[in-house]
């Protein structure tokens, strides 16, 4: 059975670092996150409004709910997907990523509900044709692996290695 090419995962582009523009973003993302709390999808006015800014500033940083999703999966999954284990072997990598990160799966759980309501119900717009932004897409666990696990991939079978990949991803599926 081919496996499928990986998905081109949302990436967020970085926020303004410093000044006005850079203590507006973090002020607008740290609201989004309070409000994604509860799991549910926000939006770009609820967010302007909890900031208490502008809807038309708040858009200037998130063009759209994507942008915004994907700026609160950043900021909530930056260091696993950061994540370097300094580790030899595969076995050992793959459970050390497996112990740093899952705390941090626990901590930021209802944002990542929020991500999996926007990406299925991007997913459902686009097979209907009715997409009218850039899909969000989630994915960052593919490349997380496959980083991770590179030791066993000399080790094993070209199938195998795609195989425990796929499993992997099974269990590393909340990103």
């Amino acid at each position: 059975m081919p496996i499928k090419s990986p998905v081109r995962a949302t990436v967020p582009p970085p926020g303004p670092a410093a000044g006005t523009r850079g203590r507006t973003y973090r002020l607008l993302l740290t609201n989004a996150m309070k409000l994604a709390e509860d799991g549910r999808l926000v939006t770009v006015a609820e967010v302007a409004s909890a900031a208490g800014v502008s809807r038309a500033t708040a858009y200037r940083y998130f063009g759209s709910r994507g942008e915004l999703i994907s700026a609160i999966v950043g900021e909530s999954l930056g260091p696993v997907r950061r994540f370097e284990s300094r580790k030899v072997d595969g076995r050992e990598r793959l459970q050390e990523l497996f112990t740093r990160t899952f705390p941090r799966f626990r901590q930021f759980e209802p944002h990542m509900r929020a991500a999996l309501q926007l990406s299925l119900e991007h997913w459902a717009l686009e097979r209907s044709g009715q997409i009218d932004e850039e899909p969000y897409r989630r994915g960052h666990r593919v490349a997380i692996l496959s980083r991770t696990a590179a030791p066993l991939k000399s080790k094993m079978p070209h199938s195998e290695y795609r195989r425990l990949l796929c499993a992997l991803s099974l269990v590393f599926g909340i990103e």
